[in-house]
């Protein structure tokens, strides 16, 4: 295990080259009583720093029907940040990649470290 000092902290942080604001859905009642969860809310304190971890990027399975693929991505960002269950994270990529901001939905629990923590998302999809 690392210690846990600046010079660690700062070496961690640096890995982190892109920016995430944080979305979390809050309970709404009608007049009738009824739950619902759509509206959201940013996460104070944000956009954090992070990085996005795609462990896996395999060919398309072979199918009868549409292709599809899976991938497991991982938000990295600093073990301070308090994300909830199902938050949705807009994802801002490092200027450098040339890619266009992401959605994800239904963040993971949190795997919290030290320094860290590892947060498993689905992209969203979007259909246009």
């Amino acid at each position: 295990m690392f210690p846990e000092n600046q010079m660690v902290r700062e070496a961690v942080a640096s890995m982190w080259d892109a920016t995430c604001r944080i979305f979390i859905y809050r309970k709404k009642k009608d007049e009738d009583k009824n739950v619902s969860y759509m509206e959201e809310e940013e996460l104070a304190g944000g956009p954090f720093p992070c990085r996005i971890d795609i462990d896996s990027a395999p060919a398309a399975e072979d199918s009868s029907g549409p292709d599809s693929v899976s991938q497991e991505i991982t938000l990295i960002l600093s073990a301070e940040v308090n994300i909830p269950p199902g938050a949705k994270i807009l994802y801002k990529p490092p200027a450098w990649s040339g890619r266009d901001d992401e959605v994800y939905i239904n963040a993971g629990v949190s795997a919290v470290y030290p320094l860290h923590q590892e947060i498993r998302l689905v992209r969203k999809e979007n259909h246009t």
